[in-house]
């Protein structure tokens, strides 16, 4: 008697979709993720004369508008965090016509429904695995050929390097939490069996991207991905070898960093002495107050820095400064309902990550 498989067929835990109706838009999809991420237009000057990084996501939007065989709209717009991003999409659209100035406002909305353009081709398009992990390998070659193309951020480790070629994430910050975001999706590349040199060339990108993300010297990535290795770890099924991956990780970052990247992080228990920090401290106190100012629609999105700037500078402290932080430039600019809203889309991302991870565990082990 045929003894019985350890492990049962994965049922689906997303709608079924003939990919192969749909293979050229996913391809397309790739390419339209890319170019927001490298930007080739900031190298190129022809690409970026020709738009093409506005052409090839705008022209693909409006051919799945219609196409057929794709995710039913229905499907995405029942998802309750979707509703919520709606939401922050059309809480940022409301300030628009009452903001200080409405250009930083008009801007803000035309970077967030890029992006929403974005997310709604993936939820159509990547309607399985293997066109996730798809997904995750155009992000990871984006950032690797972002490196690549800024040398200085990882050969001159004593010095911050701002990043050409992206603006949203030209800022090392900005770079940075981008990296941690895609550290454990380029963990999931590497673990795939796809060859000895495939195996080697994915492990490498993470090693890149850690190094990267201490290059960067941010204080807040540096913190994230701290996170991010404990949530894996976490949820790892091999802890003691994920341990001794962590310890080697701490090693290989002893041996990397600068001195100038420590004495940055010594300034997270000593904010006082470091200038950025302290006018950051400066910022947020300023996002409360233009909160209880205006506790149902901020100050406008966009307009942070320049309604600090006018009207709620404190003596002594900069002019022009942004809250480097997501949660106080959100309560700043949308009030209140602002920062519930990216409360939930925050909290519920972890929260929906772990009900999909027992709904998939539910279906490939069984009851």
């Amino acid at each position: 008697m045929a003894a019985k498989p350890l492990i049962r067929r994965v049922a689906p835990v997303g709608p079924a979709i003939d990919e192969g109706r749909t293979r050229v838009y996913y391809w397309w999809l790739l390419v339209a993720i890319f170019f927001e991420y490298v930007r080739p237009g900031a190298f190129i000057p022809v690409i970026g004369a020709i738009k093409l990084g506005t052409i090839i996501p705008g022209v693909l939007l409006a051919v799945t508008l219609v196409a057929p065989g794709l995710r039913p709209w229905g499907d995405i717009v029942s998802d309750r965090y979707v509703k919520w991003l709606l939401a922050y999409v059309a809480l940022i659209a409301f300030t628009v016509p009452f903001a200080e100035v409405t250009l930083y406002a008009y801007n803000a909305l035309t970077d967030v429904l890029t992006h929403l353009t974005l997310f709604v081709m993936i939820a159509r398009l990547a309607t399985s695995l293997p066109r996730l992990r798809g997904i995750f390998a155009s992000l990871v070659a984006a950032h690797l050929l972002l490196i690549v193309l800024n040398p200085a951020l990882l050969l001159t480790p004593d010095a911050r390097s701002y990043v050409t070629g992206a603006p949203f994430l030209g800022d090392g910050n900005d770079f940075g939490l981008s990296l941690c975001i895609l550290f454990p999706l380029a963990i999931e590349i590497a673990r795939r069996p796809h060859g000895k040199w495939g195996m080697a060339l994915g492990w490498a990108s993470v090693v890149c991207i850690l190094l990267a993300i201490l290059a960067t010297q941010s204080r807040g990535a540096s913190l994230a991905i701290a996170a991010v290795i404990a949530f894996l770890w976490r949820y790892s099924n091999r802890k003691g070898l994920s341990l001794m991956a962590i310890l080697f990780l701490g090693i290989f970052v002893l041996v990397y960093a600068s001195d100038s990247y420590f004495n940055r992080m010594a300034t997270i228990a000593h904010y006082e002495e470091d200038g950025s920090a302290e006018g950051r401290i400066h910022a947020w106190k300023a996002s409360g107050r233009m909160a209880f100012d205006h506790p149902l629609t901020g100050v406008g999105a966009g307009q942070f820095p320049a309604m600090y700037g006018r009207h709620y500078r404190d003596d002594g402290a900069g002019k022009w400064l942004t809250a480097h932080s997501m949660y106080f430039l959100i309560l700043g600019e949308l009030g209140f309902p602002g920062i519930v809203t990216l409360l939930v889309l925050v909290l519920g991302s972890p929260l929906a990550l772990l009900s999909l991870r027992r709904r998939v565990l539910a279906a490939t082990h069984g009851p």
